[in-house]
């Protein structure tokens, strides 16, 4: 069960990592980013960032009444 959590978390964080890269590469590079891909990612990194603590917080909660 722990190694789907991790595996869930790194997911997570890849992610997370495409989505802010995409994100500077195209402020980087000049693009007039549409309001409404805007909103969209920010909703997906907040989605993600709660993924990513939520999951951390329960392993931590299962390792400790293991």
């Amino acid at each position: 069960m722990r190694i789907i959590l991790t595996v869930l978390q790194g997911i997570a964080f890849v992610l997370l990592a495409l989505q802010l890269l995409w994100w500077f590469m195209a402020i980087g590079s000049g693009h007039q980013i549409p309001q409404k891909t805007t909103n969209i990612f920010s909703i997906n990194v907040i989605i993600l960032i709660v993924i990513i603590i939520g999951l951390f917080f329960w392993k931590r909660s299962r390792k400790s009444t293991d």
